[in-house]
């Protein structure tokens, strides 16, 4: 090649930035959520104003991890604290350098907010800085929250990620009580309206009246304070979607924590789906991607491989729903949604028995399977290019049904 400005270019060294991953911290004589909360907030925190990438702590923080495997995983830099009698330290392990560590007094841990603040500031800051953005695009800090509020919205995502009714309940009962107590305060609203929507959708809550208005007034608070912030957006994304169905709003938030915080796998994954619903096939495949690459041993592995499967089928990938339905099905064998778009698939790629074959498997385990049961309940029952689907399963077999 014979261009000197490409040669004069690949002199110019290339701008690269870490990868950060975490391992719960260990705080002797404190609650059980606490180490696991410090130390996501502190990766969250530092990931959206230092701009770096991470490996979410969905992964990193299940099982006996160590450096080295967080290391396998694409991180090339670890944070970990440890407390003693007097004092935190957290530590950040690099591959290429000596491990470097913070050490603040032990009454540090009673003001959480400050203090993930304060450790967020020293790794930006040993890792070379936040991005060097124009001012107006640069990241802003944090706005005040009561201590007693943050630590309650903390403890409600330990709740929620056990991803069990009884942690469900446990996180609305944190919130509701923040909410009452700081109602100036949008993320406990944020989170309360979530939450209240996971228990309606999850048959936890029944009346769906009572709970669109629990929901409305959350959403409502929320938005009248509204300052911006990731957990603000992925959670009043998730109500608008599966509550209001305002699809728009949702993909819109989704998009809007997953650029602040791209490694956030709930976000990841449940967007995937919001984005789908919104008709952006290509966003939500990327997404269901990225928290797949992001998060490879998430508890919500399933719902990832869901969410990529569904966006491929509908933008007629049929190949691609095929690989993310296999990913599922290894897991889950019996999940009717997912075994739905392997039959429309394998027969839109001219796999006619093999999909009849999966019909069966679905009829075996819910006989009551209809196009008309499809066609009135599927979120995407109103787009046009629906039809393709229907289509796929009438020829893989599925019975019409009558209409109610």
């Amino acid at each position: 090649m014979d261009d000197p400005s490409a040669i004069a270019q690949s002199k110019v060294p290339r701008m690269t930035r870490p990868v950060l991953a975490a391992l719960a911290f260990q705080l002797d004589g404190r609650p059980d959520w606490m180490g696991q909360a410090l130390c996501g907030d502190i990766l969250d925190e530092a990931v959206r104003r230092g701009g770096f990438m991470a490996v979410s702590r969905h992964t990193t923080f299940r099982g006996n991890r160590t450096r080295q495997d967080l290391h396998a995983l694409g991180a090339n830099a670890v944070i970990s604290g440890t407390t003693s009698r007097t004092a935190l330290s957290v530590t950040l392990d690099r591959q290429d350098t000596a491990p470097e560590t913070l050490t603040l007094p032990v009454e540090a841990l009673g003001t959480l907010r400050d203090t993930a603040d304060r450790v967020a500031d020293w790794v930006i800051e040993r890792l070379g800085g936040p991005l060097p953005l124009p001012e107006p695009e640069q990241p802003s800090a944090r706005p005040e929250i009561d201590p007693k509020t943050h630590a309650a919205v903390l403890e409600a995502l330990e709740r929620l990620w056990t991803f069990t009714p009884d942690g469900n309940a446990a996180a609305l009962s944190l919130v509701t009580d923040a909410a009452e107590r700081d109602p100036t305060a949008p993320a406990p609203q944020a989170l309360r309206a979530m939450l209240l929507t996971r228990a309606y959708r999850s048959g936890w809550l029944r009346d769906r009246d009572v709970v669109l208005r629990q929901v409305e007034t959350a959403l409502g608070a929320a938005y009248d304070t509204w300052s911006g912030e990731p957990v603000l957006c992925w959670t009043t994304a998730f109500a608008e979607a599966m509550l209001r169905r305002r699809y728009p709003v949702a993909a819109k938030l989704t998009r809007c924590a997953v650029e602040m915080q791209p490694h956030h796998s709930p976000a990841l994954t449940w967007g995937a789906l919001f984005l789908t619903y919104d008709l952006d096939f290509d966003g939500a495949e990327a997404l269901a991607q990225s928290a797949m690459r992001w998060s490879p041993d998430d508890p919500m592995l399933i719902t990832q491989g869901f969410a990529g499967a569904l966006a491929a089928i509908h933008a007629g990938r049929d190949h691609a729903a095929l690989a993310f339905s296999d990913l599922v099905l290894s897991r889950n064998p019996k999940m009717i949604n997912v075994l739905r778009i392997r039959a429309a698939a394998l027969f839109n790629i001219g796999e006619a028995s093999a999909a009849r074959a999966v019909m069966q498997q679905i009829l075996a385990i819910d006989p009551a399977e209809t196009r008309t049961l499809i066609e009135r309940v599927n979120p995407l029952r109103e787009w046009p290019g629906f039809g393709r689907y229907l289509a796929g399963l009438r020829g893989a077999g599925m019975p019409l049904g009558h209409a109610p």
